[in-house]
């Protein structure tokens, strides 16, 4: 089954938060322990509260995971968490 991490973030813009380097980190980690659980993930969402509409929230998918995120998915959560 697909699965996401969602990170709720503090401040008025969810790209501000630097996913690209978390992302890194985590496949650093993942390589040096346990690159299976890292091929379990499909995608991590940032999520920022404080901002509005397309600020609101990020992704991104994971290209090789074993049971990628459908993209039809992951807009649908986007789109749900831009109008919470």
């Amino acid at each position: 089954v697909p699965n996401a991490v969602l990170m709720a973030i503090e401040g008025t813009d969810a790209s501000a938060h630097d996913l690209a380097a978390a992302v890194s980190g985590l496949r650093s980690r993942a390589d040096a322990t346990d690159y299976r659980r890292f091929a379990r993930l499909g995608a991590v969402i940032v999520w920022c509260e404080g901002a509005e509409g397309d600020r609101r929230v990020t992704a991104w998918s994971n290209p090789s995971a074993r049971m990628a995120m459908p993209a039809r998915a992951l807009r649908a959560c986007l789109a749900c968490l831009r109008e919470r």
